[in-house]
């Protein structure tokens, strides 16, 4: 009997370009759903008869993309913000631009070895909830487009890559940190969404998509907060009242150079949000506020910067 093909058995190796070696970046995943997506022409025309030959059918253009996820630490930042926000990471911060580089993915999935590229990352999610449950862990979810698929043999992955050993964050991380137009405030979730917006329906005469620009951006957040006497005045408030917003995690557990890791997401331009009324669910429920809202730019400051400290 043949052996199965068992998730824990795969590996996913990232590179800048299509050629994969010990010097590519290894990634710990929770899971992901890369996939070809591929259709079959038929001419379907009229033949005298109900039946369809098999000879009048061609393979026709094809798709490629789906989810990956992890949890977040210090190295999968350093991995993937570039590939996010699209600048290169100045004293590590790393800021938004207009166009965003591709990458390669490689994905051992045991039997086979498929590689993907040129990737793009359409969409960004970060995302972490208090309680004891993995939703703790800031986990780190990318909608991803690929250009092609190629599939070799099994025994290809790369070997000799350096793998990750940094502690993940984890929404307790946040204590303290995350503050709206100057105030900091308590939260039961945390959600922000960097949206670049592909145009990935984008063919030219070729099988697969050529190229699949950006062409917008949306920089969205959610905070679910306690409603009391603190939260009541972030309800109802005038669109572009409260300025600016952050989200900081210290990681007091992952220390470099005698300094702790710390994640933060500044939006530093206007962080606006349409009032969205507080209500009872349950006798023994708090009564919670949710703010879901949008960073935009002001002036010169963009919607968001990332900052991926660690010593």
């Amino acid at each position: 009997m043949t052996t199965p093909s068992v998730g824990f058995q795969s590996q996913v190796a990232l590179s800048a370009t299509s050629a994969f070696s010990s010097s590519s970046s290894w990634i710990e995943i929770i899971s992901e759903s890369i996939a070809r997506q591929g259709v079959l022409l038929d001419t379907n025309g009229i033949r005298g008869t109900r039946a369809r030959d098999g000879s009048r059918v061609r393979t026709g253009p094809y798709k490629v993309g789906g989810q990956l996820a992890c949890y977040v630490d210090k190295n999968v930042l350093d991995v993937f913000l570039t590939y996010i926000l699209g600048g290169t990471a100045s004293s590590q911060v790393f800021p938004l631009a207009e166009s965003l580089p591709s990458f390669y993915l490689m994905i051992d999935r045991v039997a086979k070895v498929f590689v993907y590229g040129p990737c793009y990352v359409g969409k960004a999610t970060f995302s972490a909830a208090a309680g004891s449950s993995d939703k703790n862990q800031l986990k780190l979810t990318l909608d991803i487009e690929a250009e092609t698929e190629t599939v070799d043999a099994a025994g290809g992955f790369p070997t000799g890559m350096t793998v990750n050993t940094s502690r993940p964050y984890i929404f307790a991380d946040s204590a303290g940190g995350i503050t709206v137009a100057g105030s900091t405030y308590s939260s039961f979730g945390f959600e922000l969404t960097i949206d670049n917006h592909l145009l990935a329906d984008r063919f030219v005469n070729e099988l697969t998509r050529s190229q699949m620009p950006a062409v917008d951006r949306t920089v969205s957040c959610k905070l679910t907060t306690p409603f009391t006497g603190t939260e009541a005045g972030l309800y109802g408030t005038a669109v572009g009242s409260f300025g600016s917003a952050s989200a900081v995690f210290t990681n007091a557990e992952e220390i470099l150079n005698s300094t702790p890791s710390a994640l933060t997401f500044t939006m530093g331009g206007l962080f606006q949000f349409p009032a969205k009324s507080p209500v009872v669910s349950g006798k023994t429920n708090e009564i919670q506020l949710e703010l879901d809202g949008t960073a935009r730019k002001n002036g010169s400051t963009l919607e968001l910067a990332i900052t991926n400290a660690h010593g």
